[in-house]
């Protein structure tokens, strides 16, 4: 009944602050696939695909946004009360208590809970499988072991590189009962049923090879054994060309340490070292290793096997990988707080006094992080993606580029039904299924596709990205223009959005670090289009006027004014000192989600 109350506590949080509109990240691909069916991106993430398909499709659900995102609260609900059960095997109650809801309640796994994402499902699967070994443990049966292999299989079909990363911890904690594992180990049954039971776990994958030729699919339908493991090993992900040396892993190493104490709160930093030395100093060995393994495979090894560099967009990235080493932090927390309630125990007798660190330590983490997990006003990125949408004639063609791009405007016209008469092509014949070529098809082979389609088209046809030869600018996308003639326009509608962008921005009222990112890069790219508007005539500088002077209090705003200025040679003697004013407004204003390239530009 204890789990069951943790279980509802943390469904009802996030149920009341889960974002009601279309978020970044993968959700709109996510929702794609759960509501239409097909595969999303390497490794395809079966048994979530499965699950999330069913759930959405329930009789008493009418689908959308808020019914994926249920999903992922739900998994991870069901995670903090399993927790709050393992935790109480280990500890007693009020342990269980405060390690279950200080993760419920953490910084990266509410945001993850919020979200139709497979982080929620990623914990609980490990968690069951924790579970699973501390029944074997406890009990002695081998029948334990043997849904244990079931599970991970299972646990693999979701998320399998955080999985086999984290499998170490489970390994230690098994060590008690070795012997019975090696007692089974000679016998031939043994070795088939853990054989059997951990290739039904994995059957969720047969489900990616009968997909045929989806509606949605990231690289298409699989059809050859080739293509099963590319998928499956997410060879795509390939990331040897990358730049990324000993520096970034310094930064990523530092910046880890700073996000593991934020997960409870900064202020939580002296109950996290008393925890630690509790668990140290009275635990068993096999739990203090455990727990060690369990928060490093999925942080630091994690950080020393990716090449990322240490950028705003990649730590936005990897923020969420390390939500099972948390749990060894909120385990820690909890035996922080364990540790303050036995010194208050010496000092009074007075159960209120217990109970009062123990309500103020859970409440504490609450406050902490709901400013940031709040979301459920969010909706920035639908309001983006339908401006986009809303604005197109009748019957064009919008090419976008990457995950974010088809994922949002895919399910805002797929699932939602918004804009049907626009056709959706992805630049490099990804995610859709209306492909010009192959997506392993060399970059030659596609440029020369898209050329040809574009030049033979007999509609409108945009882009999100400037990847047309001649095009017009029109601030939120680029037209074709057939004439060669390219230039840059303004409308009313993109004037009412870039009000509406700038106020978010300003007030800094975007919490999600993928949002914040999108929302730079757009004054980024609404900058450009008003600067050189404003610079094409006099008539048109005058329209434009108020818009370039509210884009110059920005950060992005003034970057693109020094290095429009520079490049076009428009600096003079006269409008020096002005910009000097500018660049020295915009080094005391670096935004942190400003990238290297950006900076680069800024100092050059």
């Amino acid at each position: 009944m204890h789990a069951f109350a943790v279980f509802l506590l943390c469904l009802v949080t996030y149920l009341v602050t889960l974002p009601r509109a279309i978020t970044l990240e993968d959700a709109g691909l996510f929702q794609m696939v759960c509501h239409l069916g097909g595969i999303s991106h390497p490794p395809g993430y079966p048994l979530f695909k499965i699950l999330c398909q069913q759930f959405v499709n329930l009789p008493f659900f009418s689908g959308g946004v808020f019914v994926g995102n249920m999903l992922s609260a739900l998994f991870a609900a069901l995670s903090a009360g399993l927790f709050h059960h393992i935790c109480f095997c280990y500890r007693g109650r009020p342990f269980a208590w405060v390690a279950s809801m200080a993760y419920g309640l953490s910084a990266t796994f509410w945001s993850q809970a919020l979200i139709i994402e497979v982080y929620s499902l990623a914990v609980l699967m490990f968690l069951a499988c924790w579970w699973s070994v501390q029944a074997f443990v406890k009990i002695g049966r081998i029948t334990y072991f043997y849904l244990l292999g079931l599970l991970y299989g299972l646990a693999l079909c979701n998320h399998w590189p955080l999985m086999i990363l984290s499998t170490p911890a489970l390994l230690v904690l098994m060590w008690p009962r070795i012997d019975v594992l090696l007692a089974a180990a000679r016998m031939p049954t043994f070795w088939l049923l853990s054989t059997v039971f951990i290739l039904l776990g994995l059957t969720p994958y047969l489900t990616l090879v009968l997909a045929g030729t989806p509606v949605i699919g990231v690289y298409g339908g699989i059809e050859s054994v080739s293509d099963f493991v590319r998928y499956v090993t997410r060879s795509m992900y390939e990331d040897s060309h990358a730049v990324a040396g000993v520096a970034d892993k310094i930064s990523f190493a530092g910046w880890l340490g700073k996000e593991t104490l934020l997960q409870s709160g900064y202020w939580s930093a002296p109950v996290l070292i008393v925890g630690l030395w509790t668990i140290i100093r009275s635990f068993p060995m096999v739990v203090t290793l455990a727990l060690a393994f369990m928060y490093l495979g999925t942080t630091y090894l994690l950080v020393v096997l990716l090449n990322f560099d240490f950028e705003f967009f990649y730590t936005a990235i990897f923020k969420p990988y390390p939500v099972i080493a948390y749990l060894a932090v909120a385990f820690c927390f909890a035996a922080g707080i364990e540790r303050i309630i036995e010194a208050v125990n010496t000092l009074s007798s007075q159960e209120i006094l217990k109970r009062t660190v123990f309500v103020i330590s859970i409440g504490l983490v609450f406050v902490s992080n709901f400013s940031i997990n709040n979301r459920r006003g969010d909706t920035f990125v639908e309001h983006y993606g339908k401006q986009v949408l809303e604005s197109l004639p009748q019957n064009s063609v919008l090419f976008v580029y990457g995950d974010f791009e088809a994922a949002l405007f895919g399910y805002l016209q797929l699932v939602e039904g918004l804009r049907p008469d626009v056709e959706l092509r992805e630049w490099e014949s990804l995610v859709f299924s209306n492909r010009l070529t192959s997506p392993f098809a060399s970059d030659a082979e596609k440029n020369e596709a898209q050329t040809v389609f574009i030049e033979s088209s007999s509609r409108e046809d945009y882009s999100i990205q400037d990847r047309l030869e001649s095009a017009t600018d029109l601030g939120l996308y680029f037209r074709f223009s057939r004439n060669g003639w390219r230039g840059y326009e303004v409308s009313e509608k993109t004037n009412q959005f870039l009000v509406y962008l700038l106020e978010l921005y300003e007030n800094e009222l975007i919490t999600d670090p993928h949002e914040r990112y999108h929302a730079y890069h757009l004054l980024i790219r609404l900058s450009r289009t008003y600067f050189n508007y404003a610079l094409q005539s006099e008539a048109n500088k005058q329209e434009v006027t108020s818009q370039v002077v509210a884009l110059q209090a920005t950060f992005p705003g003034r970057l693109v004014t020094l290095e429009t200025m520079l490049q076009q040679s428009l600096v003079t003697p006269e409008n020096r000192n002005a910009l000097l004013k500018i660049a020295r407004q915009a080094k005391s204003d670096i935004p942190e989600m400003v990238t290297n390239k950006s900076l680069a530009v800024f100092y050059e």
